[in-house]
C-alpha cells in the first residue's frame, strides 16, 4: 500500500468531488466477494494470497470483475478508488 504523502496527491488529482461520487455508486454495484477482493488487493496482498485468505482459486477473474463494474483499466486505479472512498478505513 502508497504512504499517505505519495498517494494522496495522486488521488486528489485522479477523483474530485463529483468522481468521489460517482465512484461511490460504482462501489455498490460490486458483490459483497468483489469488495473483499479489492479491498485486500487496496492494502497490497497479490493475487496468491488473496486467493489463499478468501479461498478462492480464480482471483483474476474477480478481479476483472472489480475493474469492469468500476470502470477503470489499472489495479491502481481501482485501489485509489477503494482508498479515497472510505473502503478501507474500518478494515483491519
Amino acid at each position: 500500500m502508497m504512504s499517505a504523502d505519495v498517494s494522496a496527491p495522486v488521488v486528489s488529482a485522479f477523483l474530485s468531488d463529483a468522481g468521489r461520487t460517482a465512484a461511490t455508486v460504482a462501489l455498490g454495484r460490486l458483490s459483497p466477494r468483489e469488495r473483499q477482493v479489492l479491498v485486500l488487493h487496496a492494502q497490497g496482498l497479490p493475487n496468491t494470497d488473496i486467493g489463499r485468505q478468501l479461498h478462492l482459486g480464480a482471483v483474476q477473474d474477480h478481479v476483472r470483475a472489480v475493474l469492469r463494474k468500476l470502470g477503470v483499466q489499472r489495479r491502481l486505479r481501482a485501489a485509489l478508488l477503494a482508498e479515497r472512498t472510505g473502503l478501507l478505513v474500518d478494515q483491519p
